[in-house]
């Protein structure tokens, strides 16, 4: 196998927001989508614009709002209270949260002004809708505007958690930002490894739902064929039953990095199938490997690509062992008894094919059979439970291993 192709090291994240017109390539892979030119724009929220909601009875969903520029971004919240004053925004209350589902590409900074004069928030950002990497604590003891500058890493994605008991209203928020697009960027054939060596961007596979109504309405004019992958104004998107959902690079954790070999596990469980429909427990034989290396494999990775090393049984793609599960990467996947690090959750898609999710924590097969059931990792991390081969609704999280030179 020819394993020529290298993997790119992303050393800053300033390359994610470099004002370019569709079609031009940077590394001779990178592609933005639909971006705007780099200069700085805002999106406000206040008394009198951008409200998610008014009503008594609603606590949470979903918002499209306005940037000053005329885009229209998703907003998604939790536990966010009524807020038909006309001298605040909206108040947080505990445990609730407020995020962005659209991608703000380039965020360099949000302005909130407390209507409160005490509580306090905790915004986290990142450059992937879920979950977000980064965040810092504020402390709110007056009225005046705090802002956050996201570690000049100019992230795509924030959110606003309050996790203390005392609600937090809120005058307004401003957020100040260089350019936007829906989906991030685009990594080619490439893999792309985060700085701090933990992640990897390779792969494409259907993960989060398009929620902003106005682009649904232009997808569902298309008249597109089910699960069938397609790109429209250069974002690839595929339809699930009456749902789309983004087609977008898939983050993958890396578990040991050895001699150039990275060995990765998907951050998310990215769909459900049943071990084997007729009941097989002999890994080589039964559908879910006919489905990872057939189907998976085939839609995720490109078809000329020579990246991919086999990393056991000859398999490009393949399952973890209990075995490998329990311990075998525990500087990631936590020791036999540090069962919340192997804790994983759905996607979007992943949740509309029928996985079964608790607060978004799926569960997930391994490839290791036990006495006629196969071993798989319950949302609670725990790894000694068993189900039968046909059972449905539980997860596939890939592993796989890349090698570079």
């Amino acid at each position: 196998m020819n394993k020529s192709k290298t993997l790119l090291l992303l050393t800053g994240i300033s390359l994610l927001c470099i004002s370019l017109s569709v079609g031009v390539a940077i590394n001779n892979t990178h592609r933005y989508i639909n971006p705007v030119k780099a200069d700085e724009y805002e999106m406000i929220c206040n008394a009198s614009q951008n409200k998610l909601h008014t009503s008594s009875s609603t606590t949470y969903g979903s918002k499209v709002i306005n940037t000053e520029s005329g885009n229209k971004v998703t907003l998604t919240y939790f536990n966010v209270s009524k807020s038909s004053d006309s001298s605040y925004w909206q108040g947080i209350s505990q445990n609730g949260f407020i995020a962005n589902l659209d991608a703000l590409t380039g965020l360099n900074s949000l302005t909130i002004v407390p209507y409160s004069d005490s509580g306090s928030l905790k915004i986290r950002w990142g450059n992937m809708i879920n979950p977000i990497e980064k965040s810092e604590s504020i402390i709110i003891s007056d009225t005046n505007p705090i802002t956050c500058y996201f570690n000049n890493e100019k992230p795509n994605y924030f959110a606003i958690y309050n996790l203390e008991s005392t609600e937090v209203e809120i005058t307004s928020i401003a957020f100040n930002y260089s350019c936007v697009n829906v989906s991030g960027y685009d990594n080619g054939d490439d893999a792309i490894v985060s700085p701090d060596n933990k992640l990897v961007a390779y792969g494409k596979y259907p993960q989060y739902e398009v929620i902003n109504t106005d682009i649904k309405s232009e997808l569902e004019g298309l008249g597109v064929n089910e699960n069938v992958f397609f790109t429209y104004q250069q974002v690839k998107y595929v339809r699930s039953g009456d749902k789309y959902f983004y087609v977008s690079p898939i983050r993958w954790k890396v578990l040991r990095i050895s001699d150039g070999i990275y060995t990765l596990i998907s951050d998310m469980l990215l769909d459900t199938h049943t071990y084997d429909d007729d009941g097989a427990t002999d890994y080589i034989g039964t559908g879910i490997r006919n489905w990872l290396l057939d189907v998976f494999y085939k839609k995720v990775f490109p078809s000329d690509d020579n990246i991919l090393y086999l990393p056991i049984d000859r398999d490009e793609v393949t399952l973890l062992t209990q075995q490998e599960i329990r311990s075998s990467y525990s500087s990631v996947l936590g020791t036999a008894s540090d069962k919340s690090k192997k804790i994983a959750y759905v996607t979007d898609y992943a949740k509309a094919n029928g996985a079964f999710n608790s607060n978004l924590a799926g569960r997930y097969w391994t490839r290791t059979a036990a006495s006629g059931n196969i071993y798989y990792v319950a949302t609670n991390g725990d790894y000694n439970g068993s189900y039968a081969p046909e059972t449905t609704g539980v997860s596939v999280r890939p592993y796989i291993t890349i090698y570079t030179d």
